[in-house]
């Protein structure tokens, strides 16, 4: 949808736009403590909306649409410890936000961080068995390597 498009909804319209969903799911998690899906891992851990987000949905939704917005991707922040703001924000593929949680498990291997998902991928190597190996306390050397029998 383009800008002008979005222009032409009045602010009651904007209320069935995915865009506008998107906004509002972000003001709640970020202050709303009893209506807030994931408050605690939001509000609830001081991540807050830049002011000019929080007081303008029109200000995010023109970010929002200079910088990459489509209806399959999803707001992500760059930094998960970082607030809600043009700097720290892009719009991912559902994939990619997965991958940028801060619960993942992070793993260094040949210089290169990645998450657990990201690295079973890029070996080729099944997920579960890749975390099998690492959870029970294998050299990374031989944990990424595919020819090695998992029973052993």
């Amino acid at each position: 949808m383009t800008l002008e498009e979005y222009s032409r909804l009045t602010k009651d319209a904007h209320g069935r736009t995915r865009l506008y969903r998107i906004y509002k799911n972000m003001l709640s998690r970020c202050y709303s403590p009893s209506k807030g899906k994931g408050y605690e891992r939001y509000g609830g851990r001081g991540i807050r909306v830049c002011t000019e987000w929080l007081e303008s949905f029109d200000a995010f939704r023109d970010w929002a649409l200079d910088h990459g917005y489509d209806e399959d991707l999803e707001l992500d922040r760059i930094d998960n410890n970082g607030d809600y703001s043009p700097e720290n924000c892009r719009f991912v593929s559902h994939q990619v936000n997965n991958r940028n949680r801060r619960n993942n498990r992070l793993i260094s291997y040949k210089g290169t961080v990645r998450c657990l998902a990201a690295w079973a991928e890029a070996s080729g190597i099944n997920y579960e068995t890749l975390r099998w190996r690492l959870n029970n306390s294998w050299p990374l050397e031989d944990a990424f390597r595919k020819d090695v029998n998992s029973r052993a």
